[in-house]
This record gives structure tokens, sequence and C-alpha cells, in this order.
């Protein structure tokens, strides 16, 4: 259930308020280093913010099945603000100078408005879905992991060890997996 959206009287950006949400509450249970911001992504849904306290609470619109919330914890490279105006559109060459000023990132920034409609968005979602997807083979290929797990299923189906978990962390370390006494 979502209401219109509305323009916050604090910050000028548009929201869309929601009557049931789901609170998400992430607490630090070990030292969290200095300068990091946590960030939790719901569905489509993403916030973020620095994670000075021990708490951060987030909420958003309740999803419509289970599922599972990504967190991102990360420490700043640097920052750099650029003008945003609904009315026009434009391109910033901007620099994101780090805290102790001695990185620079030198970023080219635009922006525009668009009609986005949801097949778009959706062919936008699948294009990232599948540039994740070759990253991911492309790691999984250039270190030969689907070939080291391959060999390693196929070893301990023929030798049948009582501890299949230690026998699998043996043979990926490159030890000597004990074969199984029948």
């Amino acid at each position: 259930r979502h209401a219109a959206a509305e323009i916050s009287p604090v910050s000028g950006y548009r929201f869309v308020p929601f009557d049931l949400a789901m609170e998400v509450l992430v607490e630090a249970a070990s030292e969290v280093p200095q300068g990091c911001f946590v960030a939790v992504r719901l569905g489509e849904n993403l916030k973020q913010r620095r994670f000075n306290k021990s708490t951060a609470k987030y909420y958003f619109p309740l999803p419509q099945e289970k599922g599972k919330a990504r967190i991102d914890v990360y420490q700043l490279v640097g920052t750099c603000s650029v003008p945003v105006d609904p009315a026009t559109n434009g391109t910033e060459e901007v620099n994101a100078i780090s805290g102790d000023s001695s990185d620079i990132v030198k970023l080219r920034v635009s922006t525009c408005n668009r009609d986005l409609k949801p097949e778009d968005a959706a062919k936008q979602r699948r294009e990232i879905e599948a540039e994740t997807k070759d990253a991911a083979t492309g790691y999984l290929q250039k270190h030969g992991i689907e070939e080291k797990l391959a060999d390693c299923l196929r070893t301990m189906l023929r030798m049948k060890p009582e501890d299949p978990v230690e026998f699998m962390c043996k043979f990926l370390r490159g030890g000597e997996p004990e074969a199984v006494q029948e």
C-alpha cells in the first residue's frame, strides 16, 4: 500500500511514503573502523549513511515476499557534490577529494530528466545483472575455480571420505586427502 509521491519540505527531494514498513536495524557486534558507511539494499530500495554510532536503523517499504537484505560496509575514498536541477540537463567534471586531500578521483557526472518506462527500467536491471554475471564468470574462469571444484567432487565421490567437508578443504588447499577404508 503506497501513497502518492510527496516533496520533502526539508530536502526538496521527492519520496514515496508507505503505510507498512520493514525495519532493518544494523548493530555493530565487533569494532567497526572509523569513517565507515553502511548501505542496506532491500529489493530495489537502497539506503546508506555514515556508521558513526553502534547502530543504524533503516525503514523500507514492506516487501511482498520473503527475501534477503544486502548489507555493505565500506569506507569513503573521496567526496564531491554536483548541481542537480530537474529543469535542465548538465555535465560537470569534478574532483572527489579524500579526507586527507592526498588522493583525488576525477569524475564526469551527467544529469538529465528521463521518462523511464517500466520496461526500460527492467531492461537496465537486466543489463546490470548480465554485467555482474559476466564479471563473476570471468573471475571463476581466471582462477580455474570450476575445474578445481569439479576435480575435487569427482575425487571425493570416488574416494568417499568419512568427512567430505574436511576432504574438500584439504583437496582445495593442495594437500593429500586420505582414502576411506571400506
